[in-house]
């Protein structure tokens, strides 16, 4: 949703290019240039610069939502649960091949809690016999 919200901002912009930036205001009309170079030149460096703060915003949305649309598995290693505690602590239940492990993270620190591959199969064990 957030991408084709973006693009018809980002469609929007680039079709009100003309009136923001040059003041054409009548499609069908012809352009011939500016008036005087001092205009020219006011309206490519404001060209620029919007180009560059677009830019910019596009870096700074990509570094901050592209991480979250990854997947957080791979072949052998996959986060099977992730608990939220507060701003920027989490636990998370990472399983590598056939091993368990609890693992706690901050925004300066990850640690390995526990081991818990047995206390698991022992709960699946007894889960089986009810």
């Amino acid at each position: 949703m957030l991408k084709v919200k973006n693009t018809f901002v980002l469609g929007g912009l680039i079709t009100a290019w003309p009136v923001l930036c040059l003041g054409v205001t009548d499609p069908n009309s012809q352009f011939d240039g500016p008036d005087n170079y001092s205009d020219f030149f006011s309206t490519l460096i404001t060209s620029i610069f919007f180009i560059v703060v677009l830019g910019g915003i596009a870096l700074y949305l990509s570094k901050k939502f592209m991480p979250k649309l990854r997947p957080t598995s791979g072949q052998d290693i996959s986060i099977r649960e992730t608990i939220h505690l507060g701003p920027n602590k989490t636990m998370h239940l990472v399983e590598v091949g056939k091993k368990k492990f609890l693992v706690g993270s901050t925004s300066e620190n990850i640690s390995m809690l526990a081991d818990v591959t047995e206390t698991l199969n022992a709960e699946a064990d007894d889960e089986e016999l009810i």
